[in-house]
């Protein structure tokens, strides 16, 4: 097996085996994680650690169970299609969010997520949500 040096040829949805060097293992990475490039490199997130992914203009916040926002300069509709849709729902033109981060969807079209943020949920988007979430 051939070493990599770097993840640029990498895509950004880890669709492939990809070797990673961590703490001098090996170890392999699977379609479990969305690779963001920041500044430094690859940033490589796990989708079970994405509660929400929020539009800001062409760029994307990524929030995080640990309360870290990552910045992506991917627009959220490229990021919604790099996540699992089993896994994501878009409930607001601004918001996809993590379906088992929902706590509560409130009579005010709102849903309510485990780190407390409020996120609106569009008129349109609510019967989708509903029947995704078997409602």
């Amino acid at each position: 097996m051939r070493k990599v040096a770097n993840l640029s040829n990498v895509n950004t949805r880890a669709t492939k085996l990809v070797p990673i060097q961590k703490d001098g293992k090996r170890k392999l990475l699977t379609k479990s994680a969305l690779i963001i490039k920041d500044q430094s490199g690859y940033e490589i997130i796990p989708f079970h650690e994405i509660v929400r992914c929020e539009a800001e203009s062409n760029y994307t916040n990524i929030v995080l169970t640990n309360g870290k926002v990552i910045l992506s300069s991917k627009s959220l509709k490229h990021i919604e299609n790099e996540l699992p849709a089993n896994l994501f729902i878009r409930v607001h033109k601004s918001h996809v969010v993590s379906i088992r981060e929902i706590r509560r969807i409130s009579s005010d079209s709102f849903v309510e997520l485990s780190n407390g943020n409020k996120i609106p949920v569009s008129r349109r988007k609510k019967s989708t949500i509903f029947s995704q979430l078997g409602i």
